[in-house]
């Protein structure tokens, strides 16, 4: 009957100073009223008294109610607030004696400064939805039955990230299932006009059928019943990225092993065990050499493709793989500007590197932008390696731009780093080396 959610932080105290407070409920709410038409709307009490464990002098005084009865806090504990606070709360009215005026002391709290409350570990159905409640939610969404038996309710989601999150915060859910939690992101900048981003990360087939198709509706529209948009009104304005990355399947689909009949003849002889040594520590390493990416991928790098699975039945597809984008992310790109001049034979990006160098990324078809096609690009783009506003320069294929070297001191001596770079070595290194 009970589900748990672990909550973890590298920083305990600092989360919790942190958090944001769980909004109130309705029924909540009904617990703040207004019996004496108080002009500052509806109020509820609050105690005056707290744990004496850490209080100071100022926290022990004797409280006069108007009807003449004098209060003093109980053993083991002490005034909630310092007399000098008592004195201006009592000032302002929010000092509540009860109705015969001769009760126990009370803090009156009013609604309208109440940002929310503290979450508690205990989070009823009726406040965050249940499995049969998300189950109709994503029934309504996508008119249809999906499959898929344990999607997370929206509200759950919602709280979650309120409570964790600040306006401009990434979340991350690397099992991302149904998509609640993009679903809740984009719930939650609807409502309080955040800027919220969200990463999410499947490989289930219903990738396609349910939580891109979620993704897409609910930015259409806030409300859906019977897979129509209810309140198209409400749509905002958003977009999103589908990455696919490369799985096991797709690497050992592409690999093309180069090995003579002879050398195979002599691999039966060996024993079993030392032919998985040879598979492990040098077929996949020698054998299947420029299989995976050769230099004529570079070359022409609009047009690579590769063997990429389609069902888990191991049936692939040859399709386009983007070696732009695939770099950006290996050298950790901090991405500006991408102009895409693919009947012209080249692609320019420009952004950051993580050390917060100014980067230019160029990729040409090498057949297209030759040596002398190269150099004339390089001066319309007022590329000149010496004196450039990009202090690191990326360059696909053979090319005579002259490299540089800037130095820097480094702990009493030299690094030399080179300014422009070639692509080719420095893909494979982040691609395939385990030191990277």
């Amino acid at each position: 009957m009970h589900d748990y959610i672990l909550t973890y932080s590298p920083t305990p105290i600092s989360f919790k100073e942190h958090r944001n407070k769980v909004i109130l409920t309705d029924k909540q709410a009904k617990v703040y009223t207004n019996p004496n038409n108080d002009p500052k709307g509806n109020w509820r009490t609050i105690p005056l008294t707290a744990q004496a464990g850490h209080a100071t002098k100022d926290q022990y005084y004797e409280i006069q109610a108007p009807g003449g009865k004098i209060f003093t806090p109980p053993p083991g504990r002490c005034w909630g607030i310092a007399e000098a606070t008592f004195k201006k709360y009592r000032e302002e009215g929010r000092i509540y004696f009860g109705r015969d005026n001769n009760s126990q002391p009370n803090l009156i709290r009013y609604l309208y400064e109440v940002e929310g409350i503290t979450p508690w570990t205990w989070w009823p159905h009726e406040e965050v939805g249940n499995t049969d409640e998300s189950k109709k939610e994503l029934y309504a969404i996508l008119g249809k039955e999906t499959g898929f038996d344990t999607p997370k309710p929206s509200r759950l989601l919602d709280r979650i990230i309120h409570i964790a999150t600040k306006k401009n915060d990434n979340i991350l859910d690397y099992f991302a299932g149904s998509g609640t939690t993009g679903h809740a992101v984009i719930n939650l900048n609807r409502q309080d006009n955040g800027n919220r981003k969200y990463i999410l990360v499947e490989q289930g087939e219903y990738f396609d059928t349910v939580l891109k198709p979620r993704i897409q509706k609910v930015v259409y529209s806030a409300d859906w019943k019977d897979g129509k948009a209810a309140a198209p009104e409400t749509g905002i304005s958003h977009a999103f990225k589908v990455l696919k990355l490369e799985n096991y399947e797709d690497t050992l689909n592409n690999l093309q092993l180069r090995r003579t009949a002879q050398q195979q003849d002599l691999l039966d002889t060996l024993p079993q065990s030392t032919q998985e040594d040879y598979l492990l520590r040098y077929m996949l390493d020698i054998e299947s050499r420029d299989s995976l990416l050769s230099v004529e991928h570079f070359n022409k790098p609009f047009d690579c493709t590769a063997k990429v699975t389609v069902d888990s039945a191991g049936a692939y597809e040859e399709r386009s793989i983007d070696l732009v984008e695939t770099f950006n992310y290996l050298i950790g790109l901090r991405v500006k500007h991408i102009d895409m001049q693919l009947e012209q034979g080249f692609v320019t990006v420009t952004g950051w590197l993580p050390t917060g160098e100014k980067t230019l990324v160029l990729w040409r078809d090498v057949e297209r932008v030759n040596y002398e096609a190269l150099n004339r690009l390089c001066e319309k783009l007022a590329i000149n390696p010496a004196d450039s506003e990009f202090e690191v320069v990326y360059i696909n294929g053979d090319h005579n731009i002259p490299a540089v070297f800037t130095t820097t001191e480094d702990e009493g001596g030299i690094t030399k780093t080179l300014k422009i770079r070639q692509i080719e070595p420095e893909f494979l290194q982040r691609m395939f080396s385990m030191e990277v």
